[in-house]
């Protein structure tokens, strides 16, 4: 189908069947085992990497797209464009036109002495004509293939913003989008008073300041404006190609695909993505699809708090937690605080390593010690310090929650019982499940220090009735906290 014939559909699709995918994880946990001994081995015993998204959410995107597969913006193809010195087309002028434009960037070029290129059209000899012009586009050449590929990639991000959007409509895991900013703006309460109550930002005299971040913070919920956004992006790309394909009496489409291509508009950070993941763009938190599920479909609200509601806890806490040595939003950051941190994460690495699934005989977890070692590099810091702290905002609203009922009984498996304050626990670490190794320069800890963290919250030790001699336990040697009555006093 020809670009120019293209016709925009959005699609409503049918909706999707929900999944419970904090419920059925629990079917896999290993029940034999000590979950005091390695609470994330105990869990994750699937460790396939995007477990979650590829059981519970691929399928579904796999049949939207196969829904849309006949639409044109997905069949952007590389067309072949030849020269028309040889026959005088009187086409040639906009051609060395649209040349100009492509080299600027702009529809509105002003050239310059070699860059400009319509003056070649009055050369009557054509192969000088075109000589000149190949060495003036010399320092300009590009790969068209590659450019062709980029603009595939960009619509094929565009329709995948429009899909999500169309999920959550469709879906209704408005809901789901309900669930998290409310609870969001739960937890700036409880960490606003947490600040309020921290003896080292009132001897620093950053209270005000650091209140002030983590009450700008939003969610960025509207579905609505991410739809336009994104179609509007489809609605001028197709304008600017209809216009450059219509100003041509030949077949011009790769020069107006690359035209195109250089001046389109872009859609930006997407508020609305299909991976298990989320972002902080201070003061904007987004979050994927998968987390927007998780809160709409997971029956209770336990496994709720202890999944999307962790990773929202932990998003917000980007905004108020820095290294003391490279600050960015904050005027100060405790170093005593930081440090108990690290300290957290460095004991739960040397003790567990990092499991990494290897061809072996007997097709067992092999743990390797030393490859998840912590530093103190700006990037590491924040995210261990928001993994702590967001998890304690989320536990914190899980008491409020279950006041009197946390110990009451879940779920009853074969071999185990499971209460209300077990399954915030379990469900923390189910989103960790994936046997990937650690990239080189990615700042987040490996899966299992940071689902084995969760000894930094007192009552897990009760939940689960850890010895003090546990291999849990045994990695925390203090309770680290960041903000509230027993930070750290950090005088000046």
């Amino acid at each position: 189908m020809m670009l120019n014939h293209f016709i925009l559909i959005f699609f409503l699709f049918k909706s999707t069947d929900a999944h419970d995918v904090i419920r059925d994880a629990l079917n896999s946990i290993d029940q034999f085992s000590d979950p005091c001994d390695n609470f994330y081995a105990h869990v994750c015993t699937y460790t396939e990497p995007g477990f979650l998204t590829n059981a519970m959410y691929a399928p579904i995107f796999e049949k939207l797209i196969a829904q849309q597969r006949d639409s044109s913006w997905e069949n952007l193809e590389s067309m072949v464009c030849s020269s028309k010195c040889e026959t005088q087309d009187l086409d040639l002028h906009n051609f060395l036109l649209k040349v100009e434009q492509i080299m600027y960037r702009t529809l509105s070029p002003k050239c310059h002495f070699t860059d400009c290129m319509t003056l070649l059209e009055s050369d009557n000899n054509c192969t000088r004509a075109s000589e000149t012009l190949q060495s003036r586009l010399q320092p300009y050449h590009g790969n068209v293939v590659a450019d062709m590929k980029m603009l595939n990639d960009e619509m094929n991000k565009v329709l995948e913003n429009i899909r999500v959007v169309s999920m959550i409509i469709d879906g209704d895991y408005r809901e789901g989008i309900e669930f998290v900013n409310e609870n969001v703006k739960n937890m700036i309460s409880i960490v606003t008073k947490m600040i309020e109550k921290t003896s080292w930002a009132q001897n620093q005299g950053v209270t005000k300041t650091i209140k002030q971040l983590v009450e700008e913070i939003v969610v960025d919920d509207n579905y609505a404006v991410q739809l336009r956004s994104n179609i509007d992006v489809l609605m001028d790309f197709e304008q600017k190609y209809l216009k450059c394909t219509g100003s041509f009496k030949g077949d011009f489409n790769l020069l107006c695909l690359q035209l195109t291509w250089e001046v389109m508009k872009t859609t930006g950070e997407p508020a609305f993505f299909k991976w298990l993941n989320a972002g902080n763009f201070h003061p904007t938190t987004i979050f994927g699809l998968p987390i927007y599920a998780i809160a709409k479909d997971a029956k209770e609200t336990a496994g709720k708090l202890g999944s999307a509601i962790a990773v929202a806890g932990h998003e917000l806490s980007h905004s108020i937690i820095e290294s003391p040595y490279f600050r960015q939003l904050l005027p100060f950051s405790s170093e005593e605080a930081i440090q108990c941190v690290q300290s957290q994460f460095n004991n739960t690495c040397n003790e567990f390593g990092e499991v990494s699934k290897k061809k072996h005989k007997s097709f067992k977890l092999i743990r390797f010690q030393g490859m998840c070692g912590v530093s103190d590099v700006p990037g590491e810091i924040d995210e261990n310090g928001s993994d702590l702290l967001g998890l304690q905002l989320a536990y914190e609203l899980f008491l409020n929650e279950y006041q009197g009922r946390e110990e009451d009984i879940y779920l009853q498996l074969n071999h185990r019982n499971i209460t209300y304050q077990q399954l915030f626990f379990y469900a923390f670490p189910i989103l960790h499940c994936r046997n990937v190794p650690r990239a080189v320069g990615d700042p987040h800890s490996t899966a299992i220090v940071r689902a084995n963290i969760l000894v930094q919250i007192p009552a897990f030790q009760d939940a689960f009735q850890c010895s003090d001699d546990s291999r849990m336990m045994k990695t925390m040697q203090k309770q680290c906290n960041i903000y509230g009555e027993n930070a750290p006093q950090q005088k000046k």
